[in-house]
């Protein structure tokens, strides 16, 4: 990858965009939106909180883990799950303080727990093992043992196909059965995976500053990798269609364009401007283009990569940003941050 010369945002001064601050004390590690208006948000303490933007008011706080919550995810209706410290999955009910259902894993900690994008099936992964169970905590069946442990997982557009991530390989599975119907060999310590919304490439960010593309349906040969990145690749997120996918590089981010379903082999990428601290986390909004991306210094900054290199607003929050995710409609961003404050920013038209 080539680089080019950083370009460095001055401070940002769009703090009118913030609508609403919550402080909430712990240091939050997951966000998901239940729909336009709810959300769910977990913190390092165990706690899960419920909140209402519309009435800006915290409706539950719940104990929910002995331990960090490690991941949320909702079906977009009414069920929320969370993962734990403590080897425990669990799920909630929108507006029930006690959970529906408690799932145990044979491991010490919940790596990922994560809703298919139609609903009606939960990923739980732990340890070198996952299960599927049915959106309500029914099971429908445990994984083979991996390798070694499962890093990553993610979902394929239509719900029917998923993917998980180890230490040198890719599996493919359906819903229908716990027989792998793909491997792919790779020797590497892959961190995160990411389908494009298209289903025609997956891609992988590593520890050893690499990312790494499969073209699917996949034939020998019809992989590729792109090097140079200064640091672990942790995050990935891809535009609605499919033209962009952007990745983390310490303090920079890279865009990757796949303009017309075309692999961005041979293309340099797009190297958005940013500040002189480590990018944390980044997401392209739902339906558009814009990408919010958040550092460690708690700078969020949003992005268009069609219209260039240089930033479209930043506002300047209360510690680092440890996750941000944009509501359904792509009508506010919720951000949290170490410091514990949640945000609430609004969309930039």
């Amino acid at each position: 990858m080539d680089q080019q010369e950083p370009y460095f945002i001055p401070l940002p001064s769009n703090n009118e965009l913030i609508s609403l601050q919550i402080e909430l004390d712990e240091y939050i590690t997951a966000i998901a939106w239940l729909n336009n208006k709810n959300l769910a948000v977990g913190t390092a303490a165990g706690t899960l909180y419920f909140l209402d933007i519309e009435t800006e008011k915290v409706l539950h706080k719940i104990k929910a883990h002995n331990g960090s919550v490690q991941s949320i995810s909702t079906n977009n209706h009414n069920l929320i799950a969370t993962g734990g410290q403590d080897g425990l999955a669990k799920i909630f009910e929108w507006g029930n303080t006690n959970p529906i259902a408690q799932l145990k894993m044979n491991a010490e900690w919940i790596e990922k727990v994560v809703y298919s994008p139609d609903g009606l099936w939960l990923l739980v992964v732990a340890g070198n093992q996952f299960s599927l169970f049915k959106a309500d905590g029914s099971l429908v069946y445990n994984s083979i043992t991996h390798e070694s442990t499962i890093s990553d997982i993610c979902w394929r557009a239509d719900s029917q196909q998923f993917s998980s991530a180890c230490y040198s390989s890719v599996r493919f599975f359906n819903v229908n059965s716990a027989i792998e119907i793909d491997t792919l060999l790779w020797k590497n310590s892959m961190l995160s995976i990411s389908w494009s919304p298209n289903s025609k490439f997956l891609c992988s960010g590593t520890q050893d500053s690499r990312i790494h593309f499969w073209q699917l349906p996949y034939k020998k040969g019809n992989d590729f990798e792109m090097s140079g990145y200064r640091g672990k690749v942790r995050n990935l997120s891809w535009d609605s269609k499919s033209n962009f996918m952007a990745s983390n590089c310490w303090n920079e981010v890279i865009v990757w364009p796949f303009h017309k379903g075309k692999a961005p082999k041979g293309k340099k990428p797009i190297i958005l401007a940013h500040s002189t601290e480590r990018v944390t986390t980044l997401n392209f909004q739902n339906d558009s283009t814009v990408l919010a991306v958040g550092n460690k210094a708690g700078v969020v900054c949003f992005y268009d990569p069609t219209t260039g290199n240089d930033y479209l607003a930043a506002v300047q929050l209360n510690g680092e940003i440890t996750s941000l995710l944009w509501a359904p409609n792509d009508s506010f961003l919720a951000v949290g941050t170490a410091n514990g404050f949640l945000y609430i920013v609004k969309d930039l038209s």
